[in-house]
């Protein structure tokens, strides 16, 4: 019987590298030190994403491949593996990254490095630490709690969607037999959506956290209920009230009296804070004549003159302040960097100037996060002078005037200017 001849292999030259750029630039994946954003975000957003569009991809039954434009088939039964490893992957990362986030919040807590993959002990990591870290953080863990712990239940290593038999020889899922994808599919996002909520909300008290404002056992979010809770400063030593907001608060809190004193003292010295307890401290470098002055938008070259440099600095950090995502400890840090430009640039008044008149409710807003209610009066006093007021009707001449007023601060303090300069 005579043997067919062996047909020929036709064999395709690669032309590109497997993991090269390519020619289609929106499928370039950046990866590395070429993300541009933090260092593992990416890593647990794409484990999500991965496990989620492979279960759409299974709810299908196939995929339509863009480069043959077949269809090519996909089997449940084989695609629950990599679902499984992605959805477990992409936990396990969850848990580390805010493990590493949570543990510095504050410099009394500890830096917890867990190289385990024991989905268990992880969660019960980041239970402990976001009770000590934060009081907010626990009921935004909790929705997670369930979903985490029956993956855990499962797949305690990392192991059972990786391989079929674990080391011993023992058949992965066996007591299991049947996962349904939907199910698997909705749980999963829930937990997803859930999990991204307390990234968003970590990353808010990660900033709340950065301004300094904060004790030992305090948040500057606890801080800040303790002093709207506070009776007038001025009655603590005759009022039963003080005395029984502290009690109750020391108890609430679990706060000693030497706890207890800290939060006062922080609260005494803080702008915001302080104003919201009767006792405001007073913005030395702004004097409410001058700040209704300017408000009016009157051009007076001897007045704008006489104000001083540092009343200057002081209004743009005012400004500064009052950006929507600004906190009050951003005077402190904005009067810092503007003393201390080693580049020589410091305030440029002729733009104080036009924040003031451009961006009066910003102003307004820095002010009253300073807790400066004399001089929110003494502002609001001198923008009710303004002719002609910026309102609808007349806006086309307010826009005129401003405009002119802001030209001559412009040429008092840097002179005329060119011809082709915008301000001209």
């Amino acid at each position: 019987m005579a043997v067919p001849s062996a047909t020929p292999v036709k064999t395709i030259q690669m032309t590109t590298k497997l993991f090269d750029v390519g020619i289609s630039p929106d499928l370039n994946a950046c990866v590395g030190n070429n993300t541009g954003s933090d260092d593992d975000h990416g890593y647990v957003t794409g484990f999500a994403q991965g496990a989620l569009a492979l279960i759409a991809t299974a709810k299908q039954q196939g995929y339509v491949d863009t480069d043959s434009n077949e269809h090519v088939a996909v089997y449940v039964d084989a695609l629950i593996y990599p679902i499984g490893y992605c959805a477990r992957h992409h936990i396990e990362l969850f848990l580390k990254r805010q493990i590493a986030r949570v543990s510095s919040l504050r410099n009394t807590l500890p830096i917890v490095l867990d190289s385990t993959h024991v989905l268990d002990d992880l969660l019960d990591t980041l239970k402990e630490l976001c009770t000590t870290a934060d009081r907010r953080l626990p009921a935004l863990l909790a929705p997670l709690e369930a979903a985490i712990a029956e993956f855990a239940r499962i797949d305690k290593t990392g192991e059972a969607f990786r391989y079929r038999k674990s080391k011993g020889d023992e058949t992965h899922l066996a007591e299991i037999g049947i996962i349904n994808l939907q199910a698997l599919g909705q749980g999963f996002a829930r937990m997803v959506a859930e999990g991204e909520e307390f990234e968003r909300v970590a990353d808010a008290i990660t900033y709340e956290y950065g301004q300094g404002t904060y004790t030992d056992k305090l948040s500057r979010w606890d801080l800040r209920a303790l002093a709207r809770a506070l009776p007038p400063r001025g009655s603590w030593k005759s009022s039963t009230a003080f005395v029984s907001v502290r009690d109750d608060f020391m108890h609430t809190h679990g706060l000693s009296g030497r706890d207890f004193t800290k939060a006062i003292k922080v609260i005494e010295v803080h702008y915001e804070l302080a104003a919201i307890i009767g006792a405001p401290l007073p913005l030395l470098d702004v004097e409410p004549a001058t700040l209704e002055r300017l408000a009016t938008m009157e051009f007076d070259e001897a007045f704008l003159e006489s104000i001083r440099e540092r009343s200057w600095k002081a209004l743009d950090a005012i400004y500064e302040v009052g950006h929507v995502d600004a906190f009050s400890e951003l005077y402190a840090h904005r009067m810092k960097e503007l003393d201390d430009a080693a580049d020589g640039r410091t305030t440029v008044p002729p733009d104080v100037a036009r924040y003031i008149v451009r961006s009066p409710d910003r102003f307004r807003d820095g002010l009253t996060k300073l807790g400066q209610s004399n001089l929110v009066v003494s502002f609001d006093r001198g923008v009710a002078k303004r002719k002609p007021r910026a309102s609808a009707k007349s806006q086309k001449a307010f826009e005129k005037t401003a405009s002119e007023y802001e030209k001559q601060v412009r040429r008092l303090f840097f002179g005329p200017a060119p011809s082709q300069s915008k301000y001209a």
